[in-house]
């Protein structure tokens, strides 16, 4: 794949999926002050655990189906119609499964079980979406899968406000807006696409299903210990503390949710990029220069935050939820830290050897379950946030030992280390709001721009190129 190709290709995936996610979430991030007033924190941990659910059973359930339909549907000799139809055939069945087991959910958990027709509703309409989002990424239209997330995303934000403020059914009108905002989205993309010639009961192929799940095999595993990593926390909060707290600690993930945005945007960009730029003789180079920019732009949002945490929680967190903004700083740490772990699954993707990623999350779940479970009875909710910034700070340092193995970059490991204990010095201090915070964080971030400035050059040459190419 030429340079120049490859340099405008990313760019513009990135602009599109910026539209399609920051766009979005950034409206949704503006509706947490309207959360936190109108729902109770138990309410809103309801909220969280139907939705922290779905992607946890997602991936399980489906055979992560829809990571499978992206790849194969990026292979012009695989046949299009046969795999969405065999995707949204898989997500039917899963479906029809979890209504068999209704009477068994009721019993277990009444939490889930008292709203369980729209944990259904959200589960079905959610991996719709999820795949007829994939198939178009994998056929280039990236322009219409910006627009469907837009679109999800107003519909929402509208229907939460009707709901929530016109006509205060609380948490019902929460529920009700994710189902009319993923259903809305996903004909979105069939009319404007005509995507629906692509579904055929008749096209429905069980040799190419196969094929499809033998590579998704290994990525069920992966993807449900990486939602369980980023989830368990979640669980074993409601487990030792309730609720209450649950939905308080859920209510932090609203700021690093911003920083993980930023860096997904380009992450799910990137791996188009890498699978099409698999194999080139400028592999390692490509790699190296890109991951050194992502890593250097996420530390320095990361101190960006750092400074406004406070400012920016005392915005959006509510009443009872303001002591949210003590959690922040870690969960920041393990959002940055799985967004680059994101990045490094590309080249296990790219050259299908997806095994790695599952023994890291494997492991990571491990250490993550471990520490919780210490950290959370002394500590509380920071405990429970320590133990996710360091778990997710595992994954990432076996997930890039394992890349190195698959693409030859060459890294500053001395930079890199002390980048590393910078932010985690930071995030404690933050997180303690020791005094003369502010001079310290100042400090840090000096040493941090002075030690990167080659990586900060390099960064601002690949913009103006990107833009030249643009032109």
């Amino acid at each position: 794949m030429a340079k120049a190709n490859r340099a405008k290709s990313l760019a513009k995936d990135t602009l599109l999926f910026g539209v399609s996610s920051f766009g979005s979430k950034i409206l949704v991030f503006l509706l947490t002050p309207l959360y936190t007033s109108i729902l109770d924190t138990a309410d809103f941990g309801v909220a969280d655990l139907i939705q922290t659910t779905v992607n946890f059973i997602y991936p399980i359930l489906t055979l992560a189906i829809a990571e499978a339909t992206l790849r194969f549907v990026m292979d012009k000799e695989n046949d299009r119609k046969a795999l969405l139809s065999n995707a949204l055939m898989v997500v039917s069945m899963s479906t029809f499964l979890l209504i068999l087991v209704t009477p068994v959910v009721r019993n277990i958990s009444q939490d889930i079980g008292k709203y369980w027709i729209f944990f259904l509703i959200i589960y079905f309409l959610f991996n719709i979406y999820n795949c007829l989002s994939f198939y178009l990424k994998g056929i280039g239209k990236t322009r219409t899968f910006a627009i469907a997330g837009v679109l999800h995303t107003v519909v929402i934000v509208c229907s939460n406000i009707l709901l929530l403020v016109v006509f205060k059914v609380g948490i019902l009108g929460y529920l009700f807006s994710q189902v009319i905002g993923y259903f809305l989205a996903s004909c979105y993309i069939l009319l404007r696409e005509r995507v629906y010639r692509a579904i055929s009961i008749s096209a429905i192929s069980i040799s190419l299903l196969r094929k499809m799940v033998r590579y998704s095999a290994p990525i069920i595993p992966t993807l449900a210990a990486w939602s369980l990593n980023i989830s368990v926390d979640k669980y074993m909060l409601i487990w030792l503390s309730g609720l209450g707290i649950s939905g308080i600690y859920s209510v932090a993930h609203r700021i690093p949710s911003m920083l993980s945005t930023i860096l997904t945007i380009f992450v799910q960009a990137w791996q188009l990029s890498a699978i099409k730029s698999y194999g080139d003789d400028d592999e390692g180079e490509y790699y190296t220069h890109v991951y050194n920019g992502l890593l250097v732009v996420s530390i320095f949002i990361c101190f960006i935050l750092f400074f406004f945490n406070k400012v920016i929680a005392s915005i959006l967190f509510k009443k009872d939820y303001y002591i949210a903004w003590q959690y922040v700083p870690m969960l920041l740490l393990a959002a940055m830290y799985s967004c680059l772990s994101g990045f490094l699954a590309a080249p296990f993707r790219a050259s299908k050897k997806t095994g790695g990623l599952f023994h890291s999350q494997l492991v990571g779940l491990f250490v993550n379950v471990g520490l919780n479970y210490a950290f959370i009875i002394r500590y509380g909710a920071i405990g429970a946030a320590l133990s996710t910034a360091i778990c997710s700070l595992i994954v990432w340092i076996i997930r890039l030992v394992g890349a190195l193995k698959l693409v030859k970059m060459k890294l500053n490991y001395a930079t890199e280390i002390l980048n590393h204990i910078l932010l985690f010095i930071c995030a404690f201090i933050v997180m303690r709001d020791v005094p003369h915070v502010y001079l310290y964080l100042g400090s840090a971030l000096v040493v941090f721009i002075i030690t990167n400035i080659k990586t900060l050059k390099d960064i601002a040459g690949y913009l103006k190129k990107t833009l030249h190419l643009k032109e």
